[in-house]
C-alpha cells in the first residue's frame, strides 16, 4: 500500500514528492508519456488527465489553471515513448497551480492529514507571536493576550507571547493590561506559519497620591487668608514620563496644578502642587476635587478627593517675639494645642509661603520647641500650625530679623 502527492508552481520551479524516489516533475513546454492519454475538461479551468501506463495501475492527474507542463515518468525499464501532448490554459493571468494525486487501485485510502505544517491538511494549524513594549522600549510582563474572545496567553518577562496551533482564518487579537491602554487588532493565521504581531502600549498616568487639604494663616498685618491646597504625586508607567498637565476642578472653579518635583530617582513619578485663595473658599467646604492626569499621547486618568474642613484657629508662636532681631542658633517657642500635630513652615519675606527655607511635617503634639543652627541674615516670616487628621492646617504668622 503507498500513497503519493506532488505539488509544483510554474515559476519558480519548486516540486516536493513522498513516498516516491522514482517520480520527476518539471513545468517545461512538452509532455512525453506512453499509452494512452485521456484529457477531460471541467468548469472553472479545471483538468483532469487520466493517463494509463503499460503494464500498471491508473494514474490520474489534476490540472488547475496550467500553461505549460513536461510530465517524465521512469517506471523500471519498460516505458517508452509513443505520444506526445502539450496543455494549454488561457487563464494566464491567474497564479499557476499544479496539484498532482497519483493514487493506486491498491491503495486503501488517503495519506495522512494530521501534520499540522501540511499545507494541504484543511486542519492545518497556524501560530502568532509578538512583543509588546510601551513607549520606553522596555518589554511589558504579564499582558493579557486575548485571541477571539476565546484564547489567552500571557506575555513573559521580556514582553514576549506565542499562540497555537490556530485555525487558518481571521483573528482579532487584543492586548490588556492594568494601567495601560488596552489595544486590538485583526490579523490572518495561515496554515503551517507563524505570523508575528506586535504592540506598543501606552501607561494611563496614575495617582499615586492625591490630597485636598485647608490653610487658614491669621496675618499679622492683613488678618486671615484662606487657602485650599491641592497635592497629587502622578506615575507614568511608560518608563519615560510624558505627563502633560494635573487639572482640578470643583464647581465653577478650574484650576492647572504646578510641576513641583520628582519623588523617586527614577523620575516616573513626581509631585503637583496647586493652590485656590480668597475669603470666599470657606465655602468649598465638603465639596469634591476632580482631579484629572493627562499625557502627551491622550491617555488621562480621574480622581476625586473631599475638602472637609477649614480651621479658624491656631496656636500662639512665643519666639521669636514679632518683629525682633534674633542672633542664630536659636529655638522657635510656641504653646501646646492638644490633640493636633504641628507644622513648621518659615520663609524669607521676599519669598513665598511655598517656598520655605524650613519645613519641618508632623511635629508631635507635645513638642513645642524646635532649635535652628544657621540661617542666612535677612528678613523671615514664620507659621506654627496646628493640623488635623484630614491635614486642615490653622496658624498665626509672625516675623523677625537676622541682622
Amino acid at each position: 500500500m503507498s500513497s503519493i502527492f506532488f505539488l509544483a508552481f510554474y515559476s519558480p520551479c519548486q516540486v516536493w514528492a513522498t513516498q516516491s524516489p522514482n517520480i520527476y516533475l518539471a513545468p517545461l513546454t512538452d509532455a512525453r508519456i506512453e499509452g494512452r492519454v485521456k484529457l477531460l475538461r471541467y468548469r472553472f479551468g479545471l483538468s483532469s488527465l487520466i493517463i494509463y501506463i503499460k503494464g500498471e495501475k491508473n494514474v490520474k492527474f489534476f490540472i488547475y489553471h496550467l500553461t505549460n507542463l513536461f510530465i517524465e515518468e521512469n517506471f523500471r525499464n519498460h516505458l517508452t515513448i509513443t505520444e506526445k501532448i502539450s496543455i494549454f490554459k488561457s487563464m494566464k493571468r491567474l497564479l499557476i497551480l499544479l496539484y498532482v494525486y497519483l493514487l493506486f487501485v491498491s491503495c486503501t485510502g488517503d495519506a495522512p492529514r494530521d501534520n499540522p505544517y501540511d499545507l494541504f491538511n484543511p486542519e492545518a494549524g497556524g501560530y502568532i507571536t509578538g512583543r509588546v513594549s510601551c513607549f520606553s522600549g522596555k518589554g511589558l510582563e504579564n499582558v493579557y493576550v486575548v485571541i477571539d474572545s476565546t484564547f489567552t496567553v500571557l506575555t513573559n518577562g521580556d514582553g514576549y507571547y506565542f499562540y497555537g496551533p490556530l485555525r487558518p482564518d481571521s483573528v482579532f487579537v487584543e492586548v490588556s493590561k492594568s494601567g495601560y491602554v488596552s489595544m486590538n487588532r485583526w490579523t490572518v493565521v495561515r496554515p503551517g506559519l507563524v505570523d508575528t504581531l506586535n504592540f506598543i502600549m501606552n501607561a494611563i498616568p496614575q495617582f499615586f497620591y492625591k490630597k485636598v487639604y485647608s490653610r487658614s494663616s491669621n496675618w499679622y498685618s492683613v488678618g486671615w487668608l484662606y487657602e485650599v491646597i491641592i497635592e497629587a504625586i502622578v506615575v507614568d508607567s511608560d518608563y519615560i514620563f510624558d505627563v502633560e498637565s494635573v487639572r482640578v476642578s470643583t464647581g465653577d472653579t478650574m484650576i492647572k496644578l504646578k510641576y513641583f518635583e520628582p519623588v523617586d530617582d527614577s523620575g516616573y513619578a513626581a509631585l503637583f502642587r496647586g493652590k485656590i485663595q480668597g475669603n470666599d473658599v470657606v465655602d468649598m467646604s465638603g465639596e469634591s476635587f476632580l482631579l484629572n492626569a493627562y499625557d502627551t499621547r491622550g491617555s488621562w486618568s480621574s480622581t476625586v478627593s473631599i475638602l472637609y474642613d477649614f480651621i479658624d484657629t491656631f496656636t500662639i508662636p512665643t519666639f521669636p517675639v514679632e518683629g525682633s532681631e534674633v542672633n542664630v542658633p536659636f529655638n522657635f517657642v510656641w504653646r501646646k494645642y492638644p490633640g493636633y500635630y504641628y507644622h513648621l513652615l518659615v520663609w524669607r519675606r521676599e519669598s513665598d509661603m511655598d517656598e520655605p527655607v524650613i519645613d519641618i511635617d508632623s511635629i508631635p503634639t507635645m513638642d513645642t520647641v524646635y532649635h535652628v543652627g544657621s540661617l542666612s541674615p535677612g528678613y523671615y516670616e514664620w507659621a506654627v500650625f496646628i493640623v488635623d487628621n484630614k491635614s486642615n492646617m490653622g496658624g498665626k504668622v509672625s516675623y523677625f530679623l537676622i541682622p
